[in-house]
């Protein structure tokens, strides 16, 4: 009886202990190479963001606003080509083996198709990549942007698909999204600084070992384009053993954001890699 009672014992230990380590991986479930990934795919989509539209509104194409000096936006290195003046048409930046803008250098090449002036419903602007790199970020696969009309308020609405790899360090992580992007301030007017967009949808992030996050928007994503950065808004994120959250602010510019691991343990993570 005396063993049995041990062995009972022994179990029970055991089973403790396993208890409080599956506690402690929940708990570390997302964990520093998570908050990495996060911060580098918040800086790729900022720089992203820059390069498509400067290349969209170039000389006034692409529906977006014709007073904007695209020219701007983009490094004097970057070599902008055009398919032609009807649609479809495709562009590319080219930015060779490096071209260095303020604290930042990008080499390879962006291939932007329009199949139409982009404040038309319907009309599609796919993105890809060719050997594209941010300092030691590399970035591959596509983004495709359609405008899907107005919304009641007549503000443009547009579907985002992303499915892109993104390298940084040996680190490497899969990202898609399926968004809708509206349009709330700005589109009526040609000035660019009065632009605002709000993001909603979800999406994944799949770590190179197999595991997969799920990303939730539950308060929709404010983007200020003078600002650049996300500037309000929260993401859940749904590991394999707890949920974490991104807090993007209360909509001062800054490139700061807090996350909230599955413990309730909090950490401030800037969303630019110089």
């Amino acid at each position: 009886m005396k063993k049995r009672t041990f062995f009972l014992m022994t179990i029970a230990g055991l089973m403790l202990f396993i208890s409080s380590c599956k506690k402690e991986q929940q708990t570390a479930a997302f964990d520093a190479q998570d908050i990495s990934n996060e911060s580098t795919s918040s800086f790729v989509e900022k720089s992203l963001t820059v390069d498509e539209d400067a290349a969209t509104m170039r000389g006034g194409t692409g529906g977006l606003q014709n007073n904007c000096n695209w020219q701007e936006l983009l490094p004097e290195c970057a070599v902008v080509t055009e398919s032609g003046d009807t649609y479809p048409k495709t562009i590319t930046i080219d930015y060779g083996d490096g071209c260095a803008q303020g604290d930042f250098t990008k080499s390879g090449m962006i291939t932007i198709v329009l199949t139409n002036d982009m404040m038309n419903q319907g009309a599609v602007r796919t993105v890809t990549f060719q050997n594209y790199h941010i300092n030691n970020t590399s970035i591959e696969g596509s983004r495709v942007l359609t405008n899907t009309g107005n919304d009641e308020s007549g503000h443009p609405v547009f579907h985002r698909e992303v499915n892109t790899v993104i390298s940084r360090n040996g680190n490497t992580f899969t990202r898609t999204a399926d968004e809708m992007v509206t349009w709330f301030e700005g589109y009526d007017t040609d000035a660019c600084g009065d632009n605002k967009f709000f993001v909603t949808g979800s999406g994944t992030t799949t770590r190179d070992d197999g595991t997969v996050r799920t990303r939730s928007i539950i308060s929709p994503l404010i983007i200020d384009r003078v600002c650049g950065y996300i500037t309000q808004g929260v993401v859940e994120i749904l590991g394999p053993h707890g949920n974490g959250s991104i807090n993007f602010g209360d909509g001062t510019c800054d490139d700061e954001a807090m996350v909230t691991r599955p413990n309730g343990n909090t950490q401030l993570i800037h969303l630019n890699h110089p």
